[in-house]
């Protein structure tokens, strides 16, 4: 069978624009290499929120263009999440628990995330700066000043900055993959799992054939949304692999004991520190993330993993050593050079990337969805800040540089 799009991996990513595009009319087939949603998709903690660029040094040639259309864009996909989850409860009967100001749903939690500075000056840089002339709702906290929640009062904040990011929150990102799929599939998409796309036929400047381990599939577009192995498709040229690179990272799940439970949520709201996040799910459990990890390929569970998330939680939260550990897992963050998502199409006339979204994939599935059904479908281009040919442009520089200092 031909597809007017097959979608090369089944993260929430993939499954989001499958079935944006499915709805617009398309025949759309994702070919996932292992279980749909199984991968960073499943393995992350979920925020929706743009403190990532408050929380994080940008890497070194980031430039206040791309970091001001970064927030823009989490911004956007943020605002889009409420009738996001809403449609997705609609289609599905799957309430994906997003925690959000504004949203209709009732949940014990408090929509929000309070970030705490444990290093003293992360958070005085151009990069709030910025966020804040762009409208980031931030309001400033003082130790001792957090309210009259069990934690605001135990949370041990020392001299450090605290900020209150109310528009902020989180959803459950495993039900979020559960609903897409659903969705995808009700709205007529194909399901190919366990069907990793190897190699591609290229003619013509077009993808003509995707050669999986079960033979060849045609596809008019092909859109690449394959992770942190977007860069393992063999046989493209050199300037269409995604320069994606998997970073690693291990999170831990903690169970309140039965007494804790009777007294109250200790913590409400989502926590996010330089050193550790703590993320409450409606089951009570509590997410707790998640380590940085340059291993390559090695999705794996360690002790040292587990002691250093732990050791920074209970340093905000004492009470912590008495919950119980429910769980422990890894996933593999895809990764760019500048930590920016590809979104956009290569120099081959029917190959399109969404990749690359690092830390920001959950948050960015609504807009990135959006985009990307727009750009196939319609010819309407997401901003240049996120094409694939940025890179093309920083190695020609390096390779020039080079060639004059030597």
């Amino acid at each position: 069978m031909n597809y007017d799009v097959g979608v090369i991996g089944g993260g929430v990513i993939g499954l989001a624009c499958a079935w944006r595009m499915a709805q617009a009319g398309a025949r759309v087939a994702v070919f996932e290499r292992g279980q749909i949603g199984r991968e960073a998709s499943w393995a992350a903690a979920a925020m929706v929120g743009s403190l990532w660029v408050m929380a994080h040094d940008p890497p070194d040639g980031w430039n206040t263009t791309a970091l001001a259309a970064m927030f823009e864009l989490c911004l956007h996909s943020r605002a889009l999440y409420p009738a996001f989850a809403d449609e997705l409860l609609d289609v599905t009967g799957v309430d994906v628990e997003l925690s959000l100001r504004g949203h209709s749903r009732r949940d014990w939690r408090t929509p929000g995330i309070l970030y705490i500075s444990t290093r003293g000056d992360d958070l005085t840089g151009e990069g709030l700066q910025q966020q804040a002339e762009q409208g980031l709702n931030a309001e400033r906290k003082l130790p001792g000043t957090l309210g009259t929640t069990r934690f605001g009062e135990q949370a041990r904040l020392r001299d450090n900055y605290a900020f209150w990011l109310p528009d902020e929150g989180q959803v459950e990102n495993r039900k979020l993959a559960e609903a897409l799929r659903a969705s995808a599939v009700r709205a007529g998409v194909i399901i190919r799992q366990s069907l990793p796309v190897r190699r591609v036929v290229v003619e013509d400047n077009r993808v003509t054939q995707l050669l999986t381990t079960h033979g060849a599939e045609t596809c008019d577009n092909v859109l690449l949304c394959a992770g942190a192995w977007s860069s393992r498709i063999h046989d493209l040229p050199p300037e269409c692999v995604p320069p994606v690179r998997p970073v690693a990272g291990q999170l831990v799940s903690l169970e309140p004991t039965k007494q804790i439970k009777r007294m109250g949520a200790p913590l409400p709201y989502v926590t996010y520190s330089s050193d550790v996040y703590l993320v409450p799910r409606r089951d009570h459990r509590l997410v707790v993330g998640a380590t940085v990890e340059e291993i390559g390929f090695k999705k794996r569970v360690t002790v040292q993993g587990a002691t250093k998330l732990l050791s920074a939680a209970c340093a905000l939260m004492p009470e912590l050593e008495r919950y119980t550990i429910e769980a422990q897992w890894a996933g593999l963050r895809p990764a760019t050079p500048d930590a920016l998502p590809i979104l956009g199409k290569t120099s081959l006339d029917n190959l399109f990337v969404a990749t690359g979204h690092f830390r920001n994939g959950i948050l960015l599935t609504p807009i990135t969805a959006q985009l990307m059904t727009d750009y196939v479908l319609n010819g309407v281009e997401p901003l240049s800040d996120f094409g694939i040919e940025r890179f093309a442009a920083q190695t020609t520089k390096a390779e020039q540089t080079i060639c004059v200092s030597g």
